[in-house]
Order: C-alpha cells, then structure tokens, then sequence
C-alpha cells in the first residue's frame, strides 16, 4: 500500500530531523516588509489615541463591545448545543455540521450588526 513512498536515509530519528529543520531555518530567505508600520509601532500608536478618547467615546465604545460579547457568547452556547444534539441524533457522525456553523456565523454577523446599529442609534449617532 505504501510501495511508492520514498523516505529519507534517516525518517526514523529523530535528532537528524531537529538538526535538518534548524539548518533549513537558517536559510530562510528574507521577505521584504511594506515599510508602512510594524506591529509594535502600531500597538503604540493605538494606545496613545486611545489615552486622549474622552470618556463618552469610551463608555459607548464599552457599551457595544459588552452587548456584542453577550451576544456572541449567546450564539456560541446556542451551536454547541446544536452541535450536540446533530451528533445524538446522527449515527455517522455530524451530517451537515460546516453547513449549520456557516449559518449560525451568519445569524451572529447579523446580530451583532443590529446591536451596533441599535447603539449607534441609542448614542445619537448614524
């Protein structure tokens, strides 16, 4: 069944192997970067707009990311137990589980897209 695959002298040990990636690693090729920024100056930058929010920005912002986490935690409890109750029911397993996490993500996308609409809208923002 495997006749046709071809192994290395050493496949087995697993020292050569170490010593075969750390070789490789060395010679990695350099990949250019954009050059626009990095992720450390990035996380700086961020943090010193953020510092100079005033504090009504922050609340809102609080607000919807509390009301999106609630409901992301909601639809999370909501598929695993969709989740399990496919794989009682099903005697070969889960049938159709790509389909049912594609459309509880969807039913999450939305939901999280009315809650930030209804705070935008409860903020005075449009």
């Amino acid at each position: 069944r495997f006749s046709h695959l071809t192994l290395s002298p050493l496949w087995y040990d697993s020292t050569h192997r170490l010593a075969e990636s750390k070789r490789n690693k060395s010679r990695r090729k350099h990949r250019k970067t954009h050059g626009l920024v990095g992720f450390l100056d990035l996380t700086r930058r961020i943090a010193k707009a953020w510092s100079c929010v005033d504090s009504d920005t922050k609340v809102y912002c609080k607000r919807v990311a509390d009301r999106q986490l609630k409901i992301y935690k909601e639809e999370l409890k909501l598929m695993k137990k969709k989740q399990s109750t496919v794989e009682t029911t099903t005697s070969g397993g889960v049938v159709g589980g790509t389909q049912m996490q594609a459309q509880a993500q969807q039913q999450l996308m939305a939901r999280m897209r009315e809650s930030a609409a209804a705070a935008n809208t409860a903020a005075g923002h449009s």
